[in-house]
C-alpha cells in the first residue's frame, strides 16, 4: 500500500499553535470558522496509529501536546468538553450540554488510543480519561442520542481492550461499557421492530459518521463477549453495506436534499466524506468473521478516494495534499474544500488498510 505521508505532512500547513482549522476555502484553511474539538480529536487519532511512520518532531512530539492541551482546556465542570474554540484567541465558546455528547466520546475515544500507544504523554491521557470517567454514565445516559453511545462505547472498548492486555480486569470500565452498549442494542431493537420493512438501524434516518454505529456494537461484543450484541452489529452493518454499496463501488448515501430517511429514496448526493470511516466497522467484521466480503469494501472505500472509482470518476486527493470535501452532482464533480473532516477521515481510512494489508 502507499502510505499517505504526502496527505501527512499537509496536515502542518493546515494548523496554528492551537491546532487543525475545521474547514478549508479550497486547500488553504478558512479563516471564518472556530477550531472544532472534533477535529482535533481525529486528529490525535490520526497522530497514534501514524506515529511510527513518520519522524518529524512537530507530528511526533509538538502534535500530541498541542491536542491533550486541547482538550485539557476544552473539559467542562460538568464532565464534558466544549467543542468550539476561537482561533486567534483559544477562548471556548460554551454550548449547552444536549450539543456535545458526540464531543465528549470523541475526545474519550482518542484519549484512549494516546494512553495505549506508549507515547510520552500517555500517562497524561489516561488521567484525563479516568477523570471522565467518573461521570461517563451520567452525561452520556440521560440526552445522548444513538451517535452519543456509540463514541463513548468505541472509547471505552479501546481503552477495556488496553487494559485487559495488561491482566486488568477492570469490573468499574466493564459495567459502564455493558450499561451503554445495552442501551445503544435496546434503541436498535425497538425501531428495528416498530415497522415490518426490513430497517435495520437505530434511527429512523442515516445521517453522519453511520458506520461508527455497528462498529460500537462489534467492538463491546468483543470486549464483553457478547454474541447478542455481536449479531446486532453485523445485522445493522450488513444493512449499511446494503444502502452504501452498489456494482462494488461506494455510493455513501447523501444529504441532499436531506438525510436518507426511512422509507424514502436515498438521495446520491452530496457524498460527504466522513462515511469512508464505515471501514473501520468492515475491519471489525471481519476479524470477527473472517469473511472477506469486508476487506474487498474496504478496498473499495480506498479506491473510492484514491482511483476515482464512484459515482463521478472523480478522484478525492488534490494535488496540494488535501482531500475534497464531498462528492456533488455540480458540474465541478466534488466540493473543491478541503476541511480538516475529509483529511482526517482519509488519513484514518489509510490506517485501516494499513492495519489490514497483512490479510489482503
Amino acid at each position: 500500500m502507499k502510505m499517505p505521508i504526502k496527505q501527512i505532512k499537509a496536515l502542518q500547513g493546515f494548523m496554528n499553535k492551537y491546532g487543525i482549522y475545521q474547514h478549508g476555502k479550497l486547500a488553504s484553511p478558512d479563516l471564518e470558522h472556530p477550531h472544532s474539538s472534533d477535529d482535533q480529536a481525529r486528529l490525535l487519532q490520526v497522530q497514534c496509529r501514524f506515529k511510527d511512520y513518520l519522524d518529524a518532531n512537530w507530528f511526533k512530539n509538538k502534535l500530541p501536546e498541542t491536542l491533550l492541551e486541547f482538550a485539557s482546556k476544552a473539559s467542562r465542570t460538568d464532565g464534558l468538553f466544549n467543542n468550539y474554540r476561537n482561533h486567534e484567541t483559544g477562548k471556548f465558546i460554551e454550548e449547552a450540554p444536549g450539543k456535545l455528547h458526540d464531543v465528549f466520546g470523541r475526545w474519550m475515544w482518542a484519549l484512549a488510543e494516546l494512553a495505549a500507544s506508549e507515547q510520552k504523554l500517555s500517562g497524561e491521557a489516561e488521567q484525563l480519561f479516568n477523570e471522565k470517567l467518573e461521570v461517563m454514565s451520567d452525561v452520556i445516559v440521560p440526552l445522548a442520542g444513538v451517535h452519543g453511545f456509540a463514541f463513548s462505547i468505541n472509547a471505552l472498548s479501546k481503552r477495556l481492550e488496553h487494559l485487559h492486555s495488561q491482566g486488568n480486569l477492570a469490573v468499574k470500565e466493564t459495567k459502564r461499557l455493558n450499561n451503554l452498549t445495552y442501551f445503544l442494542s435496546a434503541l436498535y431493537k425497538m425501531n428495528k421492530a416498530r415497522e415490518l420493512d426490513n430497517w435495520s438501524w437505530p434511527e429512523d434516518k442515516i445521517t453522519y459518521c453511520s458506520g461508527r454505529i455497528p462498529q460500537a456494537l462489534l467492538s463491546s461484543s468483543d470486549v464483553l463477549f457478547s454474541p447478542s450484541y455481536a449479531k446486532a452489529g453485523l445485522e445493522m452493518l450488513n444493512f449499511l453495506i446494503n444502502k452504501s454499496f452498489q456494482n462494488n463501488m461506494f455510493w455513501p448515501a447523501g444529504n441532499l436534499p436531506e438525510f436518507y430517511l426511512r422509507g424514502c429514496q436515498k438521495p446520491l448526493y452530496y457524498q460527504q466524506t466522513c462515511e469512508a470511516i464505515v471501514a473501520e466497522a468492515l475491519q471489525k467484521a471481519h476479524k470477527k468473521t473472517s469473511n472477506n466480503l469486508y476487506l474487498e469494501r474496504i478496498k473499495d472505500i480506498v479506491g473510492w478516494f484514491e482511483k476515482g472509482k464512484n459515482s463521478r470518476d472523480v478522484k478525492l486527493l488534490s494535488p496540494e495534499g488535501g482531500v475534497y470535501d464531498a462528492i456533488t452532482d455540480t458540474e465541478k464533480l466534488v466540493n473543491e474544500n478541503q476541511g480538516a473532516e475529509s483529511r482526517l477521515t482519509y488519513l484514518l481510512v489509510k490506517s485501516i488498510e494499513l492495519e489490514s494489508q497483512q490479510d489482503f
